[in-house]
């Protein structure tokens, strides 16, 4: 089992975290506009908050709250079912990810294409960060320029046209000098954005000891919202002393 994590973000970071707020906003409003999407709503809110939460770094304490409470709301209002992927588990929740607060220094040599168009960043006229209209349905290299999901996993339909589209530049190729893990990276948007879940962090909880004979073959529903509130910010402190300790040496 493996985490999937993003490499590179090739953009403004402001942009993008002043765009997702806006975006948060905009979800929230929608979610009582329209009550039979709630939950579509609700979740895409905390997808917009994830990036303003790994942007505005005094905020993080506040923002995490906030998102536990939607989170809490999803929960008790909609359930929290776990993906299952073959003999185990996986998620992409922000309010799990938020908890996993490093992330990459990463050296290397890249391209890039526009997640819009396809074509190079420099011969188009998308910017990454802000939002778009009649955007085509496509896969490159197997996912989706709509959501960033690979083709399996991917609810959307090739061809077909989406509106509000968030744009980025996608790493077409890269070849990787050196890479390192750090507390606070360069580019605030490289981070895990896919983890497994292991045993001990549910399974234990839901079944004790017979856990094993539940694990990766029946639903989950995750209660996490439930017991956790908030971030802690010293929760990877080993991290920080490592990244010290490389400073003096």
């Amino acid at each position: 089992m493996y985490s999937k994590a993003k490499l590179s973000f090739f953009g403004n970071p402001s942009e993008l975290a002043s765009e997702s707020w806006h975006m948060f906003n905009q979800s929230m409003r929608l979610s009582r506009r329209y009550p039979d999407d709630e939950e579509f709503y609700l979740r895409r809110s905390l997808d917009h908050l994830l990036n303003c939460f790994w942007y505005y770094q005094n905020s993080r304490v506040g923002l995490s709250i906030l998102m536990h409470a939607i989170g809490r709301y999803l929960n008790i209002n909609h359930g929290c079912p776990i993906d299952q992927n073959i003999g185990y588990h996986r998620t992409q929740c922000p309010n799990m990810l938020l908890h996993l607060d490093f992330g990459f220094s990463i050296r290397a040599k890249e391209k890039y294409i526009c997640s819009i168009c396809l074509s190079d960043p420099l011969d188009c006229i998308h910017r990454a960060g802000r939002i778009y209209d009649d955007v085509k349905c496509q896969y490159f290299m197997n996912q989706c320029n709509i959501c960033g999901e690979a083709k399996d996993n991917c609810k959307h339909v090739e061809n077909i046209l989406y509106n509000q589209v968030l744009a980025s530049n996608i790493v077409s190729a890269m070849d990787i000098i050196t890479w390192d893990i750090v507390s606070e990276p360069l580019d605030v948007f490289t981070r895990i954005y896919d983890k497994p879940i292991y045993p001990d962090e549910i399974y234990k909880e839901h079944y004790g000891v017979n856990w094993k004979d539940f694990y990766g073959n029946l639903p989950l529903n995750c209660d996490h919202c439930l017991t956790c509130h908030k971030y802690d910010p010293n929760k990877n402190k080993k991290i920080k002393k490592l990244e010290k300790l490389k400073s003096l040496s």
